[in-house]
Parts: C-alpha cells; structure tokens; sequence
C-alpha cells in the first residue's frame, strides 16, 4: 500500500498546520514582536507547518510592504523548524500570474492560492485560472476551496483535471463543510494529492475520510493540542482523539461566532499571546460577550488537556 506519510514527496507539508494571524497594534500597524512570538509558540508546540497571509491572516486588507514584512519576521523565527506555506491568490489571473515570480518567495515551500472570487468563473474558468497560476509559479501549488467566502465552488473534477495536468499541484484545503466532498476527491484524483481541512470542527471526520492534515485556526493557541489530535488520527488512536476533540467542541463554536479571525485574535490576546485583538476594518474587534466566553473556556481547557498529556505554554 503507498503510504504517502513515508514516501510523498511533500510529507513534510502533511499533519498539524497553523493558519497564522497577522497581529495589528492598537493604531494598525503591524507588531512584529506578537508575530514572533506567536510563530514561536507555534513551532516549539510542534506544529508540522505554518500558513502565513490566508484567510485568518487578513489577507485583503495587507498591503505589499507589509507582505514583505510579514514573511521575514516569520520566516527567521522558523528558522528553518518547519515548512512555511504562503497564500498568494486573487481574482484578477494576469495579475496573479505576474506576482507568483516575485522572489520573496523563492525561499518558501509552498503556495496557497484561493479559488478567484467575486467573479464567479465556470468550472472551466477555475482550471484555466490555476493551470495558468501553477504555470507561472515557480513553487508547489495547494488549492484553497471556501465557496462560502469566495461564492464559487471548486468541484473534485475539476481538482482532478488539475492534479493530472498540472505537477506543482501537490494538494487542496477543502472548507466546503463537507465531509463527502473528501470521498469525491479521493475517488477521482491520485492518492498522492494532499487534502486538507478548512475547519476545525471537521478536522476529525475529514482526516478519517481521508484527508491528509489541518490548516487550523485554534493551532494558533493550542499547537501541542491539535498536534496530538491529528497524530491520534493519522495513527488512528480513536480514543485519544475522539476525547482530544470532544474538548474542543465548545471552543470551536466561540472561535467562529464573530467571524474569523476576530475570535481567534480575541482569545490570543486574552492568554497574552499577542498584544491587542486588532482586526483591520470592515472587521471589528470581538464584543466584551465573546472574549469573556472565550476565556472560559479557555480555563475550562487547561485541567482536561494537562490530564491527557498536552500542557499549553503559555
């Protein structure tokens, strides 16, 4: 049987990843201090890899200095630890095109590249957008499939046509929010794509579909925790991660209830992990009603993991 955690070429980009936040000072600009430690936290708590300027990094609203900012102070705090995924995406082809040969990338291991929203391409539209992505980039490409943000749904034909025409298509990150949509991809596509969850709450089910890892938001705060529950699922220790998960289920539904990554700056900042909650306009900070809840639950946390092993640094 291939076994893909042996012998993929791109195992190393396989398990626990971090969907990184930006954080902001109180007057916008970036704070590179709570970045660092952040990233510190989350690769001495043992995460496999780290996806900086996605979705739970605000990507829109980061402008290029910034970008090039961003990337050094992460990429010297890895030092080299693990895998550094970037999100390079847009709805404007061309002009992705032109910036996937930017060379602050060179030195990255991976790209993230959202399917176009906004436009609403056909399914022929989005092959075409990422063969002529994949073709410019000189970086392994994971498609980033979130209909619910982008209103255009990348089918598993279309990912298979993609796979088969394309070798710097190496994997997708599925938040459709369904776990048969794993099935689907498994079924038409070679085993050696990577799949991974969009979201938490179904990193569990998608993992045991078939899914290869998590690009996890609650990793920001909890890296040795979703550690453990993805190992215990790729060694398929059903206990150990049914009872890792369960813990979280309430943490999961706060995370999210203001929108992402709101709730997750939220919390960071309420365990002294970043130095403000800042979100950059239309988002806003989270209300005093969630972070109280937040740190609740966060309290609620420790005593339960602790008892398993997993002992947050904070």
């Amino acid at each position: 049987m291939y076994d893909k955690y042996t012998y993929h070429p791109y195992r190393h980009l396989t398990g626990a990843g971090v969907a990184l936040i930006t954080p902001f000072l109180e007057n916008g600009q970036v704070d590179s201090a709570s970045l660092s430690r952040l990233t510190e936290h989350i690769v001495s708590g043992g995460c496999d890899f780290v996806v900086l300027l996605g979705t739970t990094g605000e990507s829109p609203t980061v402008v290029y200095p910034e970008r090039l900012l961003l990337i050094d102070v992460v990429r010297r705090t890895i030092n080299g630890r693990c895998p550094l995924v970037i999100g390079v995406g847009s709805n404007n082809t061309q002009d992705l095109c032109q910036r996937m040969s930017d060379p602050i990338y060179d030195n990255v291991d991976a790209i993230l590249s959202v399917v176009p929203y906004y436009n609403k391409p056909t399914q022929e539209g989005l092959y075409l957008h990422f063969m002529a992505v994949a073709e410019a980039s000189k970086k392994p490409i994971i498609l980033y499939n979130i209909p619910s943000r982008t209103g255009c749904d990348l089918q598993p034909e279309t990912v298979a046509r993609l796979q088969r025409d394309s070798a710097k298509i190496i994997g997708i990150k599925e938040a459709s929010g369904h776990v048969e949509r794993i099935d689907q991809i498994r079924e038409l596509c070679r085993p050696d794509l990577l799949v991974y969850s969009g979201d938490d709450h179904l990193t569990k089910d998608i993992i045991r579909a078939g899914g290869d890892g998590v690009v996890s938001v609650v990793a920001n705060a909890y890296p040795q925790a979703i550690k453990a529950l993805v190992s215990a699922l790729i060694t398929e220790q059903r206990e150990q991660a049914d009872e890792i998960d369960a813990l979280f289920t309430e943490m999961y539904q706060l995370l999210f209830k203001e929108g992402n990554p709101v709730g997750i700056k939220g919390l960071l900042h309420t365990i002294h992990l970043i130095e403000t909650s800042a979100v950059r306009l239309p988002l806003c900070h989270a209300t005093e009603q969630l972070t109280s809840h937040l740190r609740a639950a966060h309290e609620e946390l420790l005593a339960p993991l602790q008892q398993l092993g997993i002992e947050p640094k904070l």
